[in-house]
């Protein structure tokens, strides 16, 4: 949409602006049940800004979790800490694979943010969907975020 359908607004007159960021981490098998897992954020410092230059710096997220198996299906609980410049939180989450790990739903709490998602694994595919609701009352109603895993 071109700006005259917006008027003056600053935010929108170029018509908004689109930004790909990139992440990389890993995991590590402690036991069959236990893992780690490490993972930095927006590797690629992207620049947000609409007026002027805003680049994100680079964050990170540490995790444990704990893997339970209930016949065809899949449960995991995790603790979680994530640290960007000076400002860090917790989270608690809980994930549950069904139909032999094809559908995944999931939870999770923070300081910051509630979220809810659903996946759907293909075969070297899986596609990820979170809805994140900020735990503090704010004009906004929350993101949406969309994964896609490539498996090698």
């Amino acid at each position: 949409l071109d700006s005259a359908e917006y008027g003056d607004d600053p935010l929108l007159s170029k018509g908004g602006k689109g930004v790909v960021s990139g992440d990389v981490g890993g995991v590590y098998s402690l036991s069959d049940n236990l893992r780690l897992g490490v993972v930095l954020k927006d590797i690629v410092n992207p620049d947000i800004g609409l007026g002027s230059e805003e680049k994100v710096g680079m964050g990170y997220l540490a995790g444990i979790s704990y893997v339970s198996i209930s016949g065809d299906n899949k449960f995991i609980y995790s603790l979680g800490y994530y640290g960007r410049g000076s400002d860090s939180s917790y989270s608690v989450g809980v994930e549950g694979w069904l139909s032999k790990g094809k559908v995944g739903i999931r939870g999770s709490y923070s300081d910051v943010r509630y979220s809810l998602g659903v996946s759907y694994n293909l075969d070297k595919i899986r596609i990820d969907y979170t809805y994140a609701i900020p735990s503090q009352l704010t004009d906004t109603q929350g993101s949406h975020y969309i994964g896609l895993v490539f498996r090698f």
